[in-house]
């Protein structure tokens, strides 16, 4: 053997070692460092691409994850929402949260709440998916659900799933993980998680639904910054009313406030009728005819004359 090709193979062995030394990037490595237990403060930029729609859908988001305190069978951490959709005219404003067994979700004039010790069962299934609290809108975009997703993924036969752990985007280097999802031979999504090389926090993702269908849908996700912290500040039910006044006392179903609504959507409610049946109605229903309803303080009482005067 010559001492030039001696030479060549010792530095070919050399620059292997020092890629894998300087480089472990893994999808495992991914998963964990996506799960690992933290505090997390995450803003994002969000849009939507269709061929039917003229202009995108696009949110400004910024979320909070935090490790759970407990019920740790339904979520590992706990987390708040708040979005903001800015391509409409008036801007729309919602948010998302979990913690501890407690799910709320606002939008569209609606809060909704969930509480494992009023009903269990929502967590654990919703429409044969997942529980309320891992289905609220954005939550997939926590980097604890990226990592259960991808771990998913790996798992999943329709999945092909690719690493690309020294991939240079817009002129730095990033680790890449591509996903595409095959139904019947046909391509279902394509996914790409740009993540930073040496956290492994996301930095973009592109998710392409039904891609070359009329169907077609892109999403593409900007985290513009993620910061950790090493103390948390717990999430409860009194610190979201704090930050959330007036849609708790404007929209809790448990407790309107009736005299902060005029001029609000009707919402939707469920009450005893005089014959002592049931009416409900959500709030996007519609009436068969011209409606009056009549508000009453329950705590004067009633009598037949007071509903026939009213009638």
């Amino acid at each position: 053997m010559s001492i030039f090709r001696t030479l060549f193979i010792v530095t070919i062995l050399f620059w292997a070692i020092h890629i894998n030394a300087t480089n472990n990037a893994t999808i495992s490595a991914i998963i964990d460092s996506l799960k690992t237990e933290r505090c997390m403060d995450i803003k994002m930029d969000f849009s939507v691409t269709m061929p039917q729609l003229n202009d995108d859908v696009v949110y400004q988001i910024n979320m909070s994850q935090t490790p759970a305190s407990g019920y740790k069978h339904l979520l590992t951490y706990d987390y708040l929402i708040d979005w903001i959709l800015t391509s409409r005219k008036t801007p729309v404003h919602g948010f998302n949260a979990y913690f501890n067994g407690h799910h709320y979700r606002y939008a569209n004039e609606r809060l909704q709440e969930y509480h494992t010790e009023w009903d269990s069962i929502p967590f654990y299934s919703l429409n044969g998916n997942e529980g309320v609290q891992r289905q609220a809108q954005f939550s997939n975009l926590l980097p604890a659900a990226i990592g259960n997703a991808i771990e998913q993924m790996i798992s999943d036969k329709r999945y092909r799933v690719s690493l690309h752990p020294d991939t240079i985007v817009n002129g730095t280097k990033r680790t890449v993980i591509n996903a595409v999802m095959t139904v019947n031979g046909i391509t279902a999504i394509e996914s790409e998680y740009i993540m930073a090389q040496q956290s492994f926090m996301p930095v973009r993702i592109i998710l392409a639904n039904n891609p070359g269908a009329l169907s077609e849908q892109t999403v593409v996700v900007n985290y513009t910054q993620i910061t950790t912290d090493p103390t948390c500040t717990s999430l409860t039910e009194r610190t979201l009313i704090d930050q959330y006044p007036e849609i708790f006392e404007k929209y809790r179903e448990s407790n309107f406030r009736i005299e902060y609504l005029p001029g609000s959507r009707m919402p939707g409610f469920s009450l005893p009728t005089t014959t002592g049946e049931r009416y409900s109605r959500h709030h996007t229903d519609s009436f068969r005819t011209p409606t009056i309803i009549a508000l009453m303080d329950a705590t004067t009482g009633f009598s037949t004359n007071m509903i026939r005067d009213i009638r």
